[in-house]
């Protein structure tokens, strides 16, 4: 059975016309002189893909990084070209679940690699197709804008997080109760959100820092906004984690406080009915010679005895608190 064949497409524009291509075509981007190209493979056979990326000069080890789906985001700078992986985020239903794109950064040619479709990806090269002559001022420009739209796409997620947790927030204080089903799912999905969000911090931290050819200092104040957003997403993050750490304990606080009550009315009816019982109990005891039993008052006395104790016990405990 013959491999299937990868799916790549490539944006060139030379400062005056933007020109597509895609299949073999698009791969011919990667060593043309151009203003900026962008060429993006859908891999599908990982064998051919690793075997054409090496053969362009990539480092094996920022290959194989960019054919592992849940890799942990790196950054790796090699001879004349540049490698990040960005954990592009993808919500299936109420789950949070990343996949890798390898970027590939070159003086004029950004080279994207992803296991699966990626709709991200697809937005930023229509963006560039839109606007060759704004997007595509550099490769370093694209990359900032599939970097820039990758950390957006946090925001919707987190902002459902919180009504999320808002909403078992109120169930909580409400009604004492809350489906811990979803809370497990809101707290994984914010794990999944951390575990990300952080590699990515580094990277851009990374991008900063370092003395970068092919990221000139005039981008730089642009990956610094990023990184400001990236800081500021696990910042929520944290304290939605912290946030939602807090109602399970006010849950459970709340569980026990219902408990004591109960047992607390308990105990106390308990101690009432042990009371009067030990009235009857008495009264109830088989001697032959028990004067009370033969007087004619001896009946509602016991009863009036044992209302009388229940009373003052009651009392005693209404005193103390304790109802």
């Amino acid at each position: 059975m013959e491999p299937v064949a990868n799916t790549a497409r490539s944006l060139t524009w030379d400062g005056h016309q933007l020109v597509q291509a895609e299949g073999e075509a698009a791969w011919a981007a990667f060593d043309q002189p151009a203003h900026a190209a962008w060429i993006h493979v859908h891999v599908l056979d990982e064998a051919s893909c690793r075997e054409r990326l090496e053969g362009l000069g990539f480092h094996p080890t920022a290959v194989e990084d960019a054919l592992t789906d849940h890799e942990r985001p790196s950054l790796v700078e090699g001879e004349g070209w540049l490698f990040l992986s960005l954990p592009v985020l993808a919500v299936n239903g109420e789950r949070c679940k990343c996949h890798q794109v390898g970027c590939f950064l070159k003086a004029k040619c950004l080279l994207t690699v992803s296991m699966a479709e990626v709709p991200e990806v697809e937005r930023c090269m229509a963006a560039f197709a839109r606007r060759p002559k704004e997007v595509g001022q550099s490769a370093a420009h694209l990359l900032h804008g599939l970097v820039d739209l990758t950390v957006d796409n946090y925001f919707p997620a987190l902002d459902h997080t919180q009504d999320v947790i808002d909403k078992l927030e109120e169930r909580v204080f409400v009604t004492g109760q809350m489906g811990m089903r979803d809370a497990l799912r809101v707290k994984r999905n914010l794990i999944e959100l951390r575990r990300n969000l952080a590699p990515l911090r580094d990277e851009l931290a990374g991008l900063l820092r370092r003395d970068l050819v092919l990221v000139p200092a005039k981008i730089k104040p642009y990956f610094q906004d990023v990184y400001d957003h990236t800081l500021r997403l696990l910042e929520s993050v944290d304290l939605n984690r912290d946030l939602l750490a807090t109602i399970l304990d006010t849950r459970l606080n709340i569980i026990s406080n219902r408990l004591g009550e109960t047992m607390k009315m308990l105990t106390v009816a308990a101690t009432i009915l042990m009371s009067v019982t030990l009235v009857s109990s008495i009264y109830g005891m088989n001697f032959r010679h028990m004067p009370e039993l033969a007087q004619p008052w001896g009946y509602p006395v016991a009863l009036l005895l044992m209302v009388l104790i229940a009373g003052i016990e009651l009392w005693v405990f209404r005193k103390k608190g304790l109802l």
